[in-house]
């Protein structure tokens, strides 16, 4: 019987594995920051640190056959899924300062070595209301780049059901950008990864609606390199039967004088399993910043699971910070008093956990993802 490789021998054996399936380097990319990052990084182990849940090598595993079963031709010129509305689309890619702040997120860079299509955008100075949708690309590993030039603004609207996918966002300064992302529940295996930057006075908010899947992982990074940047991330989950997501923000205040709030409500029910790692970074410099964050968590079922965690890293004096975690069940007292009303067990169950998911996501964006 062959003996299994040690933990270290396996994640080096991914690894190389990985760094052979790089697509070729093409005139209109250049791979090299992705493929320093992961030499020097390698990748994590499954079942440790921010990877305690979610096991990395399976998406890992995922993204490898998915990217066997992509044509070698398709170039980001081949942009079916992305609709552009009051914008310029260019075909033409740099990885080179795109990951420069992902923190050393393993899959941020094997995305970078793997993806074949996706699309980079440029909004110009002072374009207003300029709307962008990018679509599903179920099993694809792809990359979105948008810059959004100064004193522009910004709608984009996305939706991700599984895959390996990057989404790249650089704020110029005064720009504002207004993201929502669903990801409705199926049986694929996702990697999604959000990285922003910030310049001075740029503000970014995302609303996040999510079922889950057989295994989905999100990472949110939030870079604020300017002061008075401003970013306020929201999201809601619902999982049944036996879906799995795990959610980890970094907002990471490099710059003094800027602020973020987090607030995320989750509810799983069945067997589901739900994690949640948000993290307030404050580095020496950023002074007079003011960060807050609040998970809040509902079970439906015994056998659900639902993880919190806050962090906080704060390296400099003159910070406002909050963080909560809360984790339960539906208040007795509110099923009581609609019961008492003659409004139906059930029924009354649905709207306690509407209302509860609806504080944090608008109606219209949970619509098919967040119901009971």
């Amino acid at each position: 019987m062959a003996t299994p490789l040690d933990p270290v021998a396996q994640q080096a054996e991914l690894l190389e594995r990985v760094l052979a399936c790089e697509v070729r380097d093409m005139d209109w990319i250049d791979r090299r920051a992705s493929r320093d990052g992961l030499l020097q990084n390698g990748l994590p182990y499954p079942g440790k640190g921010r990877w305690q849940y979610t096991n990395i090598n399976t998406l890992i595993e995922t993204s490898l056959e998915i990217d066997g079963r992509t044509s070698a031709a398709l170039e980001l010129d081949q942009v079916d899924s992305i609709e552009f509305e009051s914008a310029r689309a260019n075909v033409r890619y740099d990885t080179r300062s795109a990951v420069a702040d992902s923190h050393d997120l393993s899959l941020v860079h094997v995305n970078g070595l793997l993806f074949r299509t996706g699309a980079i955008l440029s909004v110009e100075d002072q374009e207003q209301n300029a709307i962008v949708k990018i679509g599903n690309q179920t099993n694809a590993v792809d990359r979105y780049d948008t810059s959004i030039g100064t004193d522009a603004s910004v709608q984009l609207l996305e939706s991700f059901e599984g895959g390996n996918r990057t989404v790249l966002f650089r704020l110029g300064e005064r720009a504002k950008l207004d993201y929502s992302l669903q990801s409705r529940q199926s049986d694929n295996v996702g990697y999604h990864a959000v990285v922003v930057s910030l310049m001075q006075g740029a503000q970014f908010r995302m609303r996040f609606a999510s079922s889950g899947g057989s295994l989905h992982r999100h990472d949110i990074v939030v870079n604020a390199l300017g002061s008075e940047a401003e970013s306020s991330l929201q999201g809601g989950w619902l999982l049944h039967d036996q879906s799995h997501l795990d959610v980890h923000t970094i907002a990471n205040h490099q710059c003094g004088f800027t602020s973020s709030d987090q607030s995320f409500h989750g509810v799983v029910d069945d067997r589901a399993r739900a994690s949640f790692n948000g993290t307030i970074k404050i580095q020496p410099n950023a002074t007079s910043t003011e960060a807050h964050l609040v998970s809040r968590n509902v079970s439906l079922s015994p056998l659900a699971r639902a993880n919190a965690q806050p962090d906080l890293e704060i390296y400099t004096d003159d910070v406002i910070c909050s963080h909560g975690v809360t984790c339960g069940r539906l208040n007795e007292d509110e099923l009581f008093l609609l019961r008492s009303r003659g409004i139906d067990e059930t029924v009354a169950e649905r709207l306690l956990v509407q209302g509860f998911l609806n504080q944090v996501v608008p109606k219209a964006l949970g619509e098919g993802i967040l119901t009971l």
